[in-house]
Parts: C-alpha cells; structure tokens; sequence
C-alpha cells in the first residue's frame, strides 16, 4: 500500500502579497503590491503598515511618472489614517492627491477626492469647509446629470444645510 503524505501550511493573506511583492520585477504591481499590504497590515502592524506604504511611495518615484502612481498612494494613506480617526493627516493626503488630479485636469477623481474632504472636514465639525467642497461636488454632478450622484451628495451634505 501506498501512502502519500502532503504536508502544507496555511499562509496569511499579507503572507501571500508579500510573497508575490518580492518575486515581482514590475514596478506597477509592486507599487499596488505594497499598497495592499499596507491596507492589510492597517489593522493589526501600524508600523509595518506604514513601512509598505512608504516603500509604494519610493516606487512610484522611481518610475518615468510619479504622479500617476503617488495619487493613489496618497487616497491609500488617507484611508488608513481616517481609519485611526487621524483627520489632519487624512486631509492631508487627500489634499496631495486632489492637487495631483487637477494639475492633470482630471475633474472626475478631483470631484471623488473633493467628496472626500467634505466627509472628513464635516467629520472635523469644519462645517463651512464641508459645504464648500459638497457644493463643488454638487455642481460637478449637476452637469454629469448624474441623478443617483446627486441624491448621495444631497445625504452627505444634509446635516449641514
């Protein structure tokens, strides 16, 4: 009789990314690489989180167009720092990629990053500041005619009318 005997072990999903990340030549998948192991790390490493999220940001440095890496980086740390409830940091960040997005004219990430400074400076009982950018998403909406868009802008901004 013949007996076969595997033997495995489980990996943890930053295990695998990480895994992946050291045996990727390319520099657009470790840039995205390093950024999900930041988001998975978030939780449970700070530190470790951090250190991903930087070495994205080296990454995407090093390419012929850093701007189109380091905006998502930047969205990436916002998240993670509105996960900490760290807001001046996340307005931060979210204000680098704003500035990134429309130096390259693209109004449809600068409204998303506008909609997301209106959430956290309400989050920060910035109340004037909020509407300021819900109404700069509103009127972008408006002329997209963009009736669901509209209808999430109007709930967002609703405690402050």
């Amino acid at each position: 009789m013949l007996l076969v005997v595997g033997y495995g072990y489980c990996q943890s999903p930053q295990s695998k990314l990480i895994d992946s990340l050291n045996l990727t030549e390319n520099l657009e998948r470790r840039i995205e690489l390093s950024q999900q192991i930041a988001l998975q790390f978030m939780g449970t490493d700070w530190e470790r989180a951090i250190t991903y999220l930087e070495l994205a940001e080296n990454e995407a440095k090093k390419s012929n167009d850093p701007e189109a890496f380091l905006a998502p980086i930047y969205i990436t740390a916002a998240k993670m720092y509105s996960s900490k409830d760290v807001l001046d940091v996340t307005l931060d960040y979210y204000q680098k990629a704003y500035a990134i997005y429309k130096k390259q004219g693209n109004h449809t990430e600068m409204a998303k990053m506008e909609n997301n400074l209106a959430i956290i400076y309400a989050q920060g009982n910035d109340k004037d500041r909020a509407m300021e950018y819900f109404m700069h998403v509103y009127a972008y909406q408006a002329k997209k005619n963009d009736s669901v868009q509209l209808v999430k802008i109007l709930n967002n901004r609703g405690p402050f009318i």
